[in-house]
């Protein structure tokens, strides 16, 4: 029994040298990031200026479009005139992007219909983001085309405050 225990031990101390004679800890250097953090995403600086919430420079992902610029920068104020730009423009680095203001003469025609503008229509009103303009086109594909602008009021997530700031903008 003696003799089996220390064929044991002889063998794993066998073992043990081989292990440790081919085993070579790998140094790490410290200005080597893994990989995933050693990638690096191209960023673009934009401006914005005019009838945006929040006017000035901002930082995007290299493929941002005029879109992702407005919604960084709080949306646009209750003047913008919407549709003398194109929100699915591609951005370039070092840009500056103007919102003009409506003039008088354009107000009337640069209406957004509730009973037929798109989502991307509804979401250039200020207040109106992705989730209220499909709850506006959800609303409209179950009750049927508004009769009053004010029965917008009746669709989830439209309160008095977001309809007041909406109402000079939209038409049926």
């Amino acid at each position: 029994m003696e003799k089996k225990l220390v064929i044991c031990i002889g063998i794993l101390l066998v073992i043990g040298g081989l292990f440790l004679s081919y085993y070579q800890p790998q140094e790490v250097e410290d200005d080597v990031l893994p990989f995933s953090e050693n990638l690096t995403t191209e960023r673009i600086i934009v401006q914005i200026t005019g009838e945006v919430s929040y006017p000035g420079l901002y930082e995007l992902a290299s493929d941002a479009r005029l879109h992702d610029l407005v919604a960084l920068a709080g949306g646009f104020t209750l003047g913008a005139d919407i549709f003398s730009i194109n929100l699915a423009s591609p951005l370039t680095d070092g840009t500056h992007i103007h919102i003009q203001q409506v003039t008088s003469q354009d107000a009337s025609t640069n209406l957004i219909s509730i009973n037929q503008a798109t989502k991307e229509q509804l979401m250039t009103l200020v207040g109106i983001g992705e989730v209220k303009a499909d709850s506006i086109i959800a609303y409209r594909q179950q009750h049927g085309a508004f009769k009053l602008l004010e029965e917008l009021m009746n669709v989830s997530g439209i309160t008095a405050s977001i309809y007041d700031k909406i109402k000079t903008f939209i038409c049926l």
